[in-house]
């Protein structure tokens, strides 16, 4: 658990550090959302906070932030005027290919070295955990 804890910190001190040299203010929870939005489209926030395993709380506040940047909107959903369904603005839909190739560098960067193989391994332990959590 301790390396699991050391690498996740790792990977997110450096993705937030290559996002302000390279002038983005944004955090990784954010990144989560804008991720989130680029591989589903228009969603909800629940939706959100499933596809990025926070809380409903936690995402209206990253979409609250999002949203003053002027990355996403939120629009009325058809059928409930209850629930907002959150959409990325054309500033938002910019910056998939800039954040994605930072992301994928410093990934890259943090499994250099390491075989295939083992990458592979690591990526397939890696969902296992996860799916485990969130009860999959």
């Amino acid at each position: 658990m301790f390396w699991l804890h050391q690498a996740h910190h790792a990977l997110r001190t450096d993705i937030l550090r290559v996002f302000q040299e390279k002038g983005h203010d944004l955090t990784t929870e954010q990144y989560a959302i804008l991720t989130a939005l680029w591989q589903r489209g228009d969603c909800s926030q629940a939706a959100l906070a499933r596809a990025s395993g926070r809380d409903r709380p936690g995402v209206t506040r990253l979409v609250d932030a999002l949203e003053k940047k002027k990355l996403v909107a939120r629009a009325d959903a058809p059928g409930d005027r209850r629930s907002y369904r959150v959409r990325l603005t054309a500033a938002g839909r910019k910056l998939h290919g800039l954040l994605g190739t930072v992301v994928e560098e410093v990934v890259a960067h943090a499994l250099r070295g390491l075989p295939a193989k083992d990458r592979e391994t690591l990526r397939t332990a890696l969902k296992h955990v996860a799916q485990r959590i969130r009860g999959g």
